[in-house]
């Protein structure tokens, strides 16, 4: 941000910055902005003795159930986080939607609540809450927010994190107006704020590990429905939202951040259209591209998204229908070229040209090597898929694909996978000396399954490696521990 004139950022675990400097790619190299000022400290100690004065303070720690962490949640702390804002000064309280209950969410919005007088409600992740909290409602303007979101860093962030455009995009994930929070607050009572003294977090959420959860944002966002209070009231009249791409782009989210499928559209204004859209997005997710195409067919609207895009064009291309792929092809490379080129190579196979498939292969895995942005799902299961068949032709070109497989993807994304998978084509090619160079990125926690194992022992017999007599001691220790099948020798 330019108008950014300084951030300090303050990390009580130094190793944390080691991961901060291998995800560089992420984060924009931020140890090297010369704005970002690094404390190695206790954030809340810093609060509460630093004379700063912030226009933002943003906590995301580590879960509460951890020792110390639930104090980042009780009224003192957001007291003291008060003391230190301006005037019409912004709180972001992350809050996990994992591994807790239902009352732990409660006890952070009544928390909240009894010390900031507004609590907006927005969705980072498929299952994350951002709660924006200040004394006073944040006001939205609807063109002023579509030109700011056009506009870098914005423009780019809304494409890579969360795999969407424009404000539509955006309010998407918009999950509860100040409204809703009040109210839970007020349901709860003062029984459930959360304080140094009685830390009621820490103990709820410790309890809730390991159990069967009673809470997602999903609930948020349907009490918030019923209340109708799931959208901004300043921008509820206003004609410059198209309040059906919103529902489109809520739909698509599942597949953009990460969930197992696309969300459910439970508004009442959906309409039948994009039912069908939806319906086309969960056959992609079951790889069913012909019932992908079948339910898209069965409406007459274009893709309304990226990720609608993304998942036409995939299934065109899985069928071969080149005709089809390509326009979509074309326009999803001008912002996600590595997913166009993985898609293109997949085209290829399906129209039995393994020979053009390796190239755009070859150019997807160069540019996922220098960006960690790509829909994850679909380089999940493309990677294995196009490397395999192609592999399929000749040992000579598994041997070319392992050395593509060679080195890791930015910040490391799919690294089992790909290091599982270029072990796989190394001992397909027959090229032992690949082999065994395959699983040194694979010692000494390898996999434990009966194949790998054999495979090992065998790469290394022929290469004669010395470590030969552990993969050995090791297939051995697997095989007797191996459960026995149900059989008449079982039996006393």
């Amino acid at each position: 941000l330019p108008e950014l004139k300084h951030l300090d950022a303050v990390e009580i675990e130094p190793a944390v910055l080691d991961v901060v400097r291998a995800c560089h790619a992420v984060n924009q190299n931020v140890l090297e902005n010369p704005k970002v000022q690094v404390h190695l400290a206790d954030a809340r100690e810093v609060l509460l003795t630093t004379p700063s004065r912030y226009d933002l303070v943003f906590s995301e720690p580590s879960n509460p159930y951890r020792a110390g962490v639930a104090s980042l949640f009780t009224q003192e702390f957001y007291r003291a986080v008060k003391q230190r804002l301006k005037p019409g000064g912004v709180f972001v309280q992350w809050v996990q939607g994992y591994e807790i209950d239902a009352r732990s969410v409660r006890i952070i919005y009544a928390t909240l609540s009894s010390v900031f007088g507004s609590v907006e409600s927005w969705r980072t992740d498929h299952n994350d809450l951002a709660l924006i909290a200040s004394d006073g409602l944040q006001s939205m303007d609807a063109q002023s927010m579509r030109k700011r979101l056009a506009g870098e860093p914005f423009k780019t962030a809304l494409a890579t994190a969360w795999r969407t455009k424009g404000l539509e995009g955006a309010l998407a994930h918009y999950v509860a107006r100040p409204s809703f929070a009040k109210q839970v607050a007020k349901d709860a009572g003062p029984l459930l704020i959360n304080s140094d003294d009685r830390n009621l977090l820490e103990f709820a959420l410790a309890r809730a590990m390991g159990r069967e959860h009673d809470f997602s944002v999903e609930d948020v966002r349907r009490v918030a429905m019923a209340q109708g209070a799931d959208r901004p009231a300043e921008l509820l009249t206003s004609a410059d939202i198209d309040w059906s791409a919103v529902a489109d782009a809520y739909i698509s989210m599942g597949i953009a951040v990460g969930a197992s499928s696309p969300f459910v559209l439970d508004w009442p204004d959906a309409s039948p259209a994009q039912r069908r859209r939806r319906d086309a997005q969960q056959a992609w997710v079951d790889r069913r591209p012909r019932n992908v195409l079948a339910a898209w067919a069965a409406q007459n609207e274009g893709p309304q998204n990226p990720v609608q895009r993304l998942v036409l064009a995939d299934a065109h291309a899985q069928l071969g229908r080149a005709e089809e792929a390509i326009p979509l092809l074309d326009d999803l490379a001008k912002t996600y070229p590595a997913e166009a080129l993985m898609i293109e190579a997949k085209l290829h196979l399906a129209r039995g040209k393994p020979q053009l498939a390796i190239t755009p292969f070859g150019r997807s895995l160069e540019l996922l090597r220098k960006q960690p942005w790509s829909n994850y799902e679909l380089i999940k299961r493309s990677l294995p898929g196009v490397s395999l068949a192609l592999a399929r032709q000749s040992p000579e070109l598994a041997a070319k694909l392992a050395g593509l497989l060679a080195k890791p993807l930015s910040a490391h994304v799919h690294d089992d996978r790909r290091r599982r998978l270029r072990f796989e084509l190394a001992m397909r090619s027959g090229d032992h000396t690949l082999c065994a160079q395959a699983l040194e990125d694979l010692e000494p926690h390898v996999p434990r399954r009966r194949q790998f194992l054999e495979q090992r022992v065998d790469c290394y017999r022929r290469n004669a490696n010395p470590r030969l007599a552990v993969a050995l001691l090791e297939l051995n220790e697997f095989l007797r521990s191996a459960p026995e099948p149900f059989s008449p020798k079982t039996m006393p």
